[in-house]
C-alpha cells in the first residue's frame, strides 16, 4: 500500500473520533450545522468505503471484511456520544448498545448502497485503470443518450422529492419518504459526480468546481426543505441554520470526498 494511502487511512481513522461530539453539540440549536458536518464526515467515509468495495482490486472477501470492520468502528463513536449525554436528555436509554447497534447498522447500510452503485458502474459503465501516460488534456466532451437519460432521471428524482417534501404535511409519512428520497438522491449524485470529476483525465479543476457548486445548490435545497417550517426566535438564527446546514449537507461530504 502506498504511503499516501496509509496516511489517508490513518487520517480518516482519527477524524472518525469527531463523531463522539455529534449528539453533544445537538443540545444547542445553533450548533446544528456543526453536528451535521460531523455526520457528513461519516457519510463521506461511507462513500469512500463504497468506492473501495465497488471499484477496488483486492479480493472480494478482503473488501467485505473491511466493510464490516469499518462499519463497526464508525458505530463506536456515536454510541459513546449517546452514552455521555446528560441525564436529563431526551434519550431514555443512553446505554452503549442502544447507540452502537443502530449506528453500526446505519453505516453498514449506507456503505452497502454506495458499494452497489460502484459495482453497477464497474459492471456497466467504467472501471479504474492506472494510466501513467494519460494525457492531461482531453478533447471536447462527448455525450450520448445514456448521459442525457441519467441526468434527466437524477434531476426528476430531485425535483419530485423536493415537491413532495414541500407539499405534504409534516405529520404525513409521505413527507418523511420525500425527505429521505431527497437526501438519498443528493448523496448518490455526490458519490457518482466526485470520482468522475477527479479521476477522469482532462481539466480536473474545472469539473471539480462544477461539482462543488452543484453540491452547494443541492445542499441548499435539502436545507430549505428541512428548515422552511422552522420558527426561530430571531431571524438571523434561521439564516445561520439554513446556510450552515446547506454547506454541511452538500459541500462538506463533497469536499471531503474530493480531497481524499
Amino acid at each position: 500500500m502506498p504511503l499516501r494511502l496509509k496516511l489517508l487511512v490513518v487520517a480518516h481513522v482519527l477524524l472518525s473520533i469527531a463523531g463522539i461530539a455529534q449528539f453533544r453539540v445537538l443540545l444547542d440549536m445553533l450548533w446544528l450545522p456543526a453536528a451535521t458536518t460531523i455526520s457528513s464526515l461519516a457519510i463521506a467515509q461511507s462513500m469512500l468505503l463504497g468506492f473501495g468495495i465497488g471499484l477496488g482490486t483486492s479480493r472480494p472477501w478482503q473488501r467485505c471484511l473491511g466493510w464490516v470492520a469499518s462499519s463497526l468502528y464508525l458505530g463506536i463513536w456515536p454510541a459513546l456520544a449517546v452514552r455521555w449525554l446528560p441525564a436529563n436528555s431526551i434519550i431514555d436509554d443512553a446505554s452503549f448498545e442502544n447507540g452502537f447497534v443502530p449506528a453500526a447498522t446505519m453505516f453498514a447500510g449506507t456503505t452497502a448502497v454506495f458499494a452497489a452503485i460502484f459495482l453497477l458502474i464497474r459492471w456497466r459503465f467504467a472501471a479504474l485503470q492506472y494510466a501513467p501516460n494519460a494525457s492531461a488534456r482531453s478533447g471536447p466532451p462527448q455525450f450520448a443518450i445514456v448521459h442525457v437519460l441519467v441526468a434527466t432521471t437524477a434531476l426528476s428524482l430531485l425535483m419530485a422529492s423536493l415537491r413532495g417534501a414541500i407539499t405534504t404535511k409534516l405529520s404525513s409519512p409521505w413527507h418523511t419518504v420525500a425527505l429521505y428520497a431527497l437526501l438519498l438522491t443528493t448523496f448518490v449524485m455526490i458519490v457518482v459526480a466526485v470520482p468522475w470529476a477527479v479521476l477522469q483525465p482532462g481539466r480536473i479543476w474545472r469539473r471539480t468546481l462544477i461539482v462543488l457548486a452543484c453540491s452547494c445548490v443541492a445542499g441548499a435545497v435539502v436545507s430549505f426543505v428541512f428548515y422552511s417550517q422552522l420558527r426561530a426566535v430571531q431571524a438571523w438564527h434561521w439564516w445561520w441554520i439554513f446556510l450552515g446546514q446547506a454547506l454541511a449537507i452538500g459541500l462538506a461530504p463533497t469536499l471531503i470526498l474530493t480531497v481524499s
